[in-house]
């Protein structure tokens, strides 16, 4: 793995940071600190909706026997389960990503983001290795939203070109999930569960590229004339696409992406 890590001597341990980093097995070493926040984060919304949603349900009974409507205090508990489910999916996110035996995850913090239109982004440098970029101002709550990248290079549902930006199963659907996880994470009060449609509706400004993704989630299972019919506006940059048939299956081709 010594060209992965070229500037660090055989003998640095952990990139010669034993304190913020650790290495499990040799092959890659991530910042552990601040996975470690994210999920002790995430664990605190989840306690913390839990006894909402008990509160809530207080005042839903007791309105009930008075024959009062409860349908806003409904509105406000289900909104509490959705959140608790975002983090229980992120957690189970790092969980699975801690687990995989093939695949290493690592977490470039501090990532200079001059110059650039994003403030973090998720890369995959080979088919068993996974970088999220993650800038000082893009912070935790950045970090929750590109680790549901991670699970998604994991299950099959998104890829990476080599030059880190997303492969042609990369969709909205994909986004939509992250950015439901971040909304989670970041509070109660603006906390949305997010569509393709929101996803665009709200950052289609900012990120152009959004414009040219998939509204259909696809996957490495995804035949390939549905991945050539949802990507018309994408087909230029994956020129070898028109190499192959309607019926092959894009996990079983090299189209110069990485992908699980």
């Amino acid at each position: 793995m010594a060209e992965k890590y070229y500037s660090f001597s055989t003998y640095c341990y952990a990139g010669n940071n034993p304190i913020k980093y650790i290495d499990v097995d040799g092959f890659y070493f991530t910042d552990s600190t601040n996975i470690n926040n994210v999920e002790n984060h995430a664990n605190k919304i989840i306690n913390s909706e839990n006894k909402r949603q008990g509160r809530l349900q207080n005042k839903i009974n007791n309105r009930s026997a008075k024959g009062k409507r409860t349908a806003g205090i409904e509105r406000r508990k289900g909104k509490s389960e959705k959140r608790e489910a975002a983090m229980n999916h992120l957690i189970g996110a790092i969980d699975q990503m801690r687990r995989d035996p093939n695949v290493g995850f690592q977490v470039n913090w501090g990532w200079n983001s001059a110059g650039s239109q994003q403030s973090g982004y998720t890369e995959a440098t080979s088919n068993t290795h996974v970088v999220f970029h993650i800038s000082s101002e893009y912070g935790l709550n950045g970090l929750a939203h590109e680790l549901i990248h991670g699970k998604q290079f994991l299950d099959g549902n998104i890829d990476f070109t080599s030059s880190g930006s997303g492969g042609l199963i990369y969709d909205l659907w994909d986004e939509s999930e992250a950015y439901t996880v971040e909304s989670a994470y970041r509070g109660f009060s603006n906390f949305k569960s997010y569509n393709p449609n929101m996803v665009l509706n709200k950052y289609e400004s900012s990120y152009p590229k959004y414009k040219e993704l998939s509204t259909m989630p696809l996957n490495t299972n995804t035949p390939m004339g549905v991945i050539r019919l949802n990507n018309a506006k994408r087909i230029g940059s994956f020129p070898n696409i028109n190499n192959y048939s309607d019926k092959t299956l894009y996990k079983n081709k090299n189209l110069g992406t990485y992908f699980r």
